[in-house]
């Protein structure tokens, strides 16, 4: 796991094999201590987010799902860019592999 770590976090995606790109998926929030932590934080925060402002139209007696929803969406969005990320690079790997297959004569 370090190994792949140290490897994901020097190499340019271009330099990363398939091989090893694709053994990572669904690690990737568990690379490093420090990538653990911050997302591990980010979930807390946003779950916080989101339960304030629903007990907040709670007190008042008032329910507006746009609200939560653009909370929500905010509080997401470093997380949202981080998966656009991994999937365009998973992506990239994926679909040089489908065409090499799809150009073999066999």
């Amino acid at each position: 796991m370090h190994r792949m770590s140290m490897t994901l976090a020097e190499t340019p995606m271009e330099g990363i094999s398939k091989e090893d790109l694709l053994k990572c998926v669904g690690m990737e929030s568990i690379m490093t201590q420090e990538l653990r932590t911050m997302v591990h934080r980010r979930k807390r925060e946003h779950v916080r987010a989101v339960l304030t402002v629903q007990s907040d139209q709670d007190s008042r007696d008032v329910v507006n799902e746009d609200e939560i929803a653009r909370v929500s969406r905010r509080s997401s969005k470093w997380t949202r860019k981080r998966a656009q990320k991994l999937a365009a690079g998973y992506w990239t790997c994926l679909k040089e592999e489908v065409d090499e297959q799809e150009s073999s004569p066999y």
